[in-house]
């Protein structure tokens, strides 16, 4: 018979476009995956409080319970409902913790009695959490310092899927991919002078992947820069996304390091390592320590003629390139999802997982 466990997040899992629902679905496959039986406690708060009253007349057994929240505040009248039963109940308990927009005055998109009401709700929640987290998981180390909790942290960010074998890059880089958000705050402007420098000597495409809306919202100069033969622009997601990641040759980060960016780690890093892409990466701190120490791609300088440089060495230096590209396979196959859950799992009950063979 299975091991049974918990999972929580306060949230549908039907939209998986961002990596905040990208993240708890994997999450959930990969326990399946290490053949545990999950039983969920997801979706809004009335479907949430209706499985939580089925939780406590059930009194099933469980191995432990991982809790996944939103960047939104918890109900605390629904939600703390869960975590006082498995404090009460002796249920092991980890607790991922994303985002902390909110400590980020200049981030966080509110004012006034809001904002205020906002920061008092995220402060309890984090006394709640500390108090009932057998393991608090951040995305990285430098975010469980920012976030000064008196429990220690660990660090658990994304993962990514062995997809290795789809790809159908070239021996040199010609083709580089960018999936997510376009503004500002994602480097897009950086991300077009860059490859309209690397262009002008080098045969490079990019393939940018977004919504279609925010590519719109873009200042006429950056969309007219795009407007150019080293561009591909596309609105796709799903399987259409896929056949593009399948022939591209590397995937491209370009923000800009800021305190929030220096401590993130983006899900879409472990996407492109999900194809065996090297990646090329501004010096945002998480992310370069990342790629650094697993030698599976570039790290620049935030500027148009570094990032351009960074490209022109991967698409004129073969044996660079399959060295970045041999260690981006390397570096996925430690770093998947099952291998997160499998995390959690060791830390949360003795023994690890009940298959190890995976």
């Amino acid at each position: 018979m299975k091991d049974r466990i918990l999972f929580h997040t306060p949230q549908p899992l039907e939209d998986l476009d961002s990596g905040s629902s990208v993240r708890p679905a994997k999450m959930i496959e990969a326990f399946e995956q290490l053949n545990y039986t999950v039983e969920t406690i997801i979706g809004n708060a009335e479907e949430r409080r209706d499985k939580i009253r089925d939780l406590r007349q059930n009194e099933s057994e469980y191995r432990f319970c991982y809790s996944e929240p939103t960047t939104w505040p918890l109900n605390p009248l629904v939600d703390y409902q869960l975590y006082w039963y498995l404090w009460k109940k002796d249920i092991p308990t980890g607790i991922f913790y994303r985002d902390i927009y909110w400590q980020f005055p200049k981030l966080f998109d509110h004012s006034g009695l809001k904002y205020w009401e906002l920061q008092a709700r995220y402060r309890l929640d984090l006394s709640v959490i500390s108090r009932i987290g057998d393991c608090i998981y951040v995305p990285s180390s430098s975010f469980g310092e920012q976030l000064s909790l008196k429990s220690s942290t660990t660090p658990l960010p994304p993962g990514g899927i062995d997809r290795t074998e789809t790809n159908k890059s070239t021996s040199q880089l010609r083709r580089v991919i960018y999936v997510g958000g376009v503004s500002k705050k994602y480097g897009t402007e950086l991300l077009s002078k860059s490859l309209e420098t690397a262009a002008e000597n080098q045969n490079i495409t990019l393939i940018l992947i977004c919504r279609e809306a925010e590519f719109q919202s873009l200042p006429k100069t950056v969309r007219d820069r795009f407007d150019s033969d080293w561009a591909e622009i596309h609105h796709v997601h799903g399987e259409e996304l896929h056949s593009l990641y399948q022939f591209a040759d590397a995937g491209i980060i370009p923000i800009q390091p800021t305190t929030y960016n220096n401590i993130s780690m983006p899900v879409k890093l472990f996407e492109y390592l999900s194809y065996g892409l090297p990646v090329i990466t501004t010096n945002v701190d998480e992310v370069a320590s990342f790629v650094q120490s697993s030698d599976c791609g570039i790290v620049c300088k935030a500027n148009y003629e570094h990032l351009a440089q960074a490209l022109t060495e991967l698409s004129t230096d073969e044996k660079l390139y399959q060295r970045k590209k041999e260690n981006a396979i390397q570096t996925l196959k430690q770093n998947r999802w099952i291998d997160r859950a499998d995390q959690v799992a060791s830390d949360l009950i003795d023994g690890g997982s009940p298959n190890d063979n995976f």
